[in-house]
């Protein structure tokens, strides 16, 4: 690594949404005052999420996701790809639905999972179909 006596001008900003006690996430900026964002410049935006933990940023109460993560990773869990499907769950219902149903733009950003896995283990861990997609 070049050391130089440059100087990088950084924040930090947490993004809420409403009057949420906890951050969706926080938007990261960064540019080298020197070279005039030559050798460093960015703007990312990193969400407050974790995996296998649903997080209520309303009250900042969080708990064990209900999806199981073994079935999160179609290499993990060792079925065949060909069954392996994508599926948002909205964990507010305890509906899971195909990937392009019209229900899964109407839903809240903190209720909607993906889940990649087949739709029997997800009827074996108590959520019902969409009855609009009928996934």
């Amino acid at each position: 690594m070049e050391e130089t006596d440059n100087h990088v001008l950084y924040r930090v900003t947490p993004v809420f949404t409403g009057d949420n006690l906890i951050a969706d996430g926080v938007l990261m900026e960064g540019w080298s005052v020197e070279d005039e964002g030559e050798g460093i410049s960015f703007n990312v935006f990193a969400y407050d999420v974790q995996p296998s933990v649903d997080i209520d940023y309303a009250d900042g109460d969080s708990q064990k996701s209900k999806v199981d993560p073994a079935y999160t990773d179609s290499q993990e869990s060792g079925e065949d790809s060909a069954e392996q499907k994508l599926y948002i769950i909205n964990e507010n219902t305890g509906k899971f639905h195909k990937a392009d149903c019209p229900s899964v733009s109407a839903m809240k950003e903190k209720n909607r999972h993906k889940f990649t896995g087949d739709r029997q283990d997800l009827l074996r861990q108590g959520y019902e179909p969409c009855k609009n997609c009928n996934p």
